[in-house]
This record gives structure tokens, C-alpha cells and sequence, in this order.
């Protein structure tokens, strides 16, 4: 594209032709430009010189365009229209828009987010795409290299590159089969450690929150089980006698559909803070505006129906140590004596987004 030769030319110049070409008076283009008569005329005068041509001449009924007027004068009005587009603000319609947005998530928040989203989608942008990959690779690496739109990723830090909103904290719970032998029993630490237990490890490393907790208390656990999926543990628990302990999201949901019984931890385990993340670059773009607000209403609905039910759902608030759902068996906390029944934690400890409960 030549555009070096466009810096000598004042582009204001082919608006002041299309009204000439409109309306063929300098009196009635100067009234419409707000222009004097006689500035209207220099700018034709300048106009003449530019093109080499008269471009009009005086005829009964006003001025007459000249053959060069006639031929320039598509063009002119189709690079004012192109001007006119780019200058126009970015818009958004989702009723009418057909666009794709590829998402990367923590399979914890793909779990509750993605039923929730699709569904909204359908209902106010039929014609919007949502693709959701998991955590396989690096979530943050992904979004930087341009392979996702956006990313929900739990504790995840400040760059300069990337902006960052809070959508939810999270907490954990445990889950045990409703005829467990555990159930009858006092639910002291030593016993949950006894328990065999099933980790969720997506990138198959050993470790998680519950051992550092563990460790901390100067005690440890048996895990019998490694699992990639939080989907999996619950149905391992279902089918054994072990134990799993989930972000509270996934363990209700797992409860429900499995017919188990949750528990607290017998011990304090610090939560985490669900992030959605995406670049600098796009944060102008009202179709990705659109959909972090979508988000973030979905987010705030669970964070509203986890407060409704006396459990936390915000940064900054406390969570009350039971649980509550409708149709669920909740067996009474029991303290070991000389322990602290944990009231949850106030602030989320930073943890590693690879650890695992």
C-alpha cells in the first residue's frame, strides 16, 4: 500500500469534493461543511491544482461536474466510507455475531464454568463458538502464545503483559462412600491419615495440599490412588473405601450424582483464588469484553448460591465449618480433642497451581 505520498495531502480535502459532488453549490457545500463561501472556494481551488482538472464548471442550474469529477466521484465516497468504517467504534452484537472463543481451564472450573456458559451462550449468542481445553500444557503459556482467548487458571500472579480478574474462592471438602466404616467413627486426624487416599494428579507428579498440610501437622497419609481427572476420583471413592478430598464445587456436584457423603477436613487446609487471565492486547476487543463479563456473572451466581448457603464464596470471607445440600446426608463434625476445629481460612494461602488435594 502507498501511503508515503499521502503525508503532503490534506485529506480533508475529499470531503470538502463529495459535498461539491453532491450538492453542486459552494454556498449550499459551505453551509453543510460549515465553511464560509469564500474557504469553500479555495479548498476547490486546491482541489484543481491536486487533480489537474477543473472538476466543475459553471452551467444554468449551478456547477457541472467535469468527466474526471464524474469518475472520481465512487471512488471518493468509497475511501470516505472505508475511513468512516475504520474510525467507527468496535461493536459487539452477540444476538448477531458469529465468532469462536477458545478457552483454557483448570478441569476444576471447566467442571462447574462450562455447563453454566455453553448454556448462557445458547440462549444470548446462538451463533458464538466455545472451545474449552484443559490444563495438558501449560494454561498460561497458551494464553501468551495465542492459543487461547482466555484462561481460568487458579492463584495465578501479576504480568505486565496479561491482566487478571477474581472469580471465586475456593475451599475443600472430603468424600467418602455413604456406607464408609469411617462414617460411625469419630472424624479425628488420625483417622482421616489412616484413611487410603485418592489424589488427583493431572500431570501425574506426586504431592499435593493435603500432604503439605499433613507434613505441617507432622503426620502424613497413604495415597493408594493417582488419578488425572477430578472427574475420576469421586467414582473411585464410590467403589472403595478410600477417601478423596476436592474443591467444594466439584465435591457437591460429586455428592449429588454419586450418592456420597462429605465431609470437612479434620485439619485447616488453605483454599485458592480462581482467576480468569487474558492478554493486554485484547482487552479493548468488545466480543472478548463480552465474554469475561458473561464469566464473571456466572462466577458471581455460584459465589451468591454458596453464600446463600452459609459456605464462602469470596476473597475475604470467612467459611462457616459445614456445608449444607439439600438431600445429602451431614454426619456431625467431630474434634480430636486438643485440636482446633478449623473456621476456614479468612485470606487464601498462595499454593501451587499443580497442587492437588
Amino acid at each position: 500500500m502507498r501511503v508515503d505520498h499521502l503525508r503532503s495531502i490534506d485529506l480533508n480535502l475529499l470531503v470538502v469534493l463529495a459535498t461539491l459532488l453532491e450538492e453542486r453549490s459552494t454556498t449550499r457545500a459551505a453551509q453543510r461543511l460549515g465553511l464560509t463561501q469564500s474557504a469553500t472556494s479555495r479548498a476547490l481551488g486546491r482541489l484543481r491544482d491536486l487533480f489537474g482538472d477543473p472538476l466543475f464548471v459553471r452551467g444554468p442550474r449551478g456547477l457541472v461536474a467535469t468527466v474526471r469529477a464524474e469518475t472520481l466521484a465512487p471512488r471518493v465516497r468509497l475511501a470516505l466510507d472505508s475511513a468512516s468504517d475504520v474510525l467507527e467504534p468496535l461493536t459487539f452484537d452477540p444476538a448477531t455475531a458469529r465468532r469462536q472463543f477458545v478457552l483454557g481451564m483448570a478441569d476444576l472450573a471447566e467442571a462447574w464454568l462450562m455447563p453454566r456458559l455453553i448454556a448462557a451462550v445458547q440462549v444470548v449468542a446462538p451463533a458464538v463458538d466455545l472451545i474449552s481445553f484443559g490444563d495438558a500444557r501449560p494454561l498460561e503459556e497458551g494464553l501468551n502464545s495465542g492459543r487461547y482467548d482466555l484462561v481460568v487458571i487458579p492463584n495465578v500472579g501479576e504480568s505486565a503483559s496479561m491482566r487478571r480478574q477474581a472469580l471465586l474462592l475456593e475451599d475443600f471438602v472430603c468424600l467418602l462412600r455413604a456406607e464408609h466404616p469411617a462414617l460411625s467413627l469419630p472424624w479425628t486426624l488420625k483417622r482421616f491419615a489412616a484413611l487410603g487416599h485418592v489424589l488427583v494428579a493431572p500431570r501425574g507428579t506426586a504431592g499435593g495440599i493435603i500432604d503439605k498440610v499433613l507434613a505441617d501437622s507432622g503426620t502424613s497419609r497413604r495415597v493408594v490412588a493417582r488419578v488425572g481427572t477430578f472427574g475420576a476420583a469421586p467414582e473411585v471413592v464410590a467403589a472403595t473405601d478410600l477417601v478423596t478430598t476436592l474443591p467444594r464445587s466439584l465435591a457437591v456436584a460429586a455428592a449429588a450424582r454419586l450418592g456420597l457423603v462429605m465431609r470437612e477436613p479434620p485439619l485447616p487446609v488453605p483454599g485458592f483464588t480462581l482467576f480468569q487471565c487474558w492478554l493486554e492486547r485484547v482487552h479493548g476487543d468488545p466480543g472478548h469484553g463480552w465474554l469475561r463479563e458473561l464469566v464473571h456473572r456466572i462466577a458471581n451466581d455460584e459465589a451468591s448460591r454458596r453464600e446463600a448457603s452459609g459456605r464462602m464464596a469470596k476473597p475475604g470471607l470467612k467459611a462457616p465449618a459445614r456445608m449444607a445440600k439439600p438431600g445429602l446426608k451431614a454426619p456431625a463434625r467431630m474434634a480430636k480433642p486438643g485440636l482446633k476445629t478449623s473456621a476456614r481460612m479468612a485470606k487464601p494461602k498462595r499454593v501451587r497451581t499443580s497442587d492437588r488435594g
